[in-house]
């Protein structure tokens, strides 16, 4: 989790809260292109693949256990 910056960490953090990129771009005050950019990085930095994840649930489970091995808790 280091290696995002405080704002890709407030964007995960949002996405496994569950809320839209819609909702993340009025809650940050930042445009809809610019949640995509930091999706896109933070998916990249974890290596999360979501080619073929079309449940967004199954995302945010991916995000939420990726931060969880990446702080030795499970």
């Amino acid at each position: 989790i280091d290696l995002l910056t405080c704002r890709e960490k407030q964007v995960m953090e949002l996405v496994a809260e569950g809320l839209s990129n819609k909702e993340i771009e009025e809650k940050l005050v930042i445009s809809a292109n610019t949640v995509s950019t930091h999706l896109v990085h933070i998916y990249n930095k974890l290596r999360v693949q979501r080619k073929n994840t079309t449940d967004v649930s199954v995302l945010r489970l991916r995000l939420v256990l990726k931060w969880f091995e990446m702080q030795d808790i499970i």
